[in-house]
């Protein structure tokens, strides 16, 4: 009796510890508000070669603000959501192995969201999948949308992207890649969602970023703004 006892209390408390961190990490004790400043964004529609992000204008709101704030997989150029059904957004935020960082989304004339499904390249030669694996999205002054080869450590530093809060307000710029959109051209409306779950056993994150009480852990939307594709 006393061996089950010790068998049924071993295993209850490997699987209390195991569920800690979810417990913990899935708390959001920060409101972090994310506004559009500007009024209406306008984007060039280029051609498959020669494709375009917009320049937005955004403000980070963070009431009763009393310590620095980090926010990971925060980069200023913003990727679009994949995801593969109409469903609203709620949807997926549930689910943090499926989604974790910043992105934006687009939406038709009927605010129906507009879906940006991935597609798999496949490629001739090993050294162009390489460069194609080493590489990362930036934009030139002229608004398009550049491919540059980075190293290992420029890499780490371009996908952990943190950004770091340290007053209440704090405005800046987001470039959302919108000529890599698939159906840019049905588009009327753009809005930004962020998310970050960190959950056990952190896949591709640093477990002293997870475990860090600066660190946010939530989600946030910012409001949506009229989208001009010329």
């Amino acid at each position: 009796m006393a061996t089950k006892y010790l068998t049924n209390m071993k295993s209850y408390i490997i699987s209390l510890f195991l569920f800690i961190p979810v417990i913990i990490f899935g708390q959001n004790t920060h409101e972090i508000n994310l506004t559009i400043t500007d009024t209406v964004i306008t984007v060039k529609e280029g051609t498959r070669r020669n494709r375009y992000a917009a320049k937005v204008n955004v403000e980070i709101n963070v009431p009763n603000l009393h310590d620095t704030l980090f926010l990971y997989n925060f980069n200023k150029y913003v990727s679009a959501a994949f995801f593969h059904n109409e469903e609203p957004f709620d949807e997926y935020y549930k689910d943090p192995y499926f989604f974790r960082g910043l992105y934006f989304f687009l939406e038709d004339k009927n605010q129906n969201t507009l879906r940006n499904e991935m597609i798999l390249i496949s490629f001739a030669r090993r050294k162009d999948e390489r460069k194609s694996l080493n590489s990362r999205n930036f934009v030139t002054s002229k608004m398009q949308i550049k491919k540059k080869v980075l190293n290992y450590f420029e890499q780490r530093d371009y996908d952990l992207a943190k950004y770091e809060i340290t007053n209440e307000k704090q405005s800046l710029i987001l470039y959302p890649l919108l000529g890599r959109h698939p159906r840019l051209s049905q588009c009327e409306y753009l809005y930004f969602v962020y998310v970050f779950e960190p959950v056990f056993p952190y896949i591709g994150l640093p477990a002293n970023i997870a475990n860090d009480s600066h660190t946010f852990k939530g989600y946030f939307v910012s409001n949506k703004i009229k989208l001009i594709v010329k």
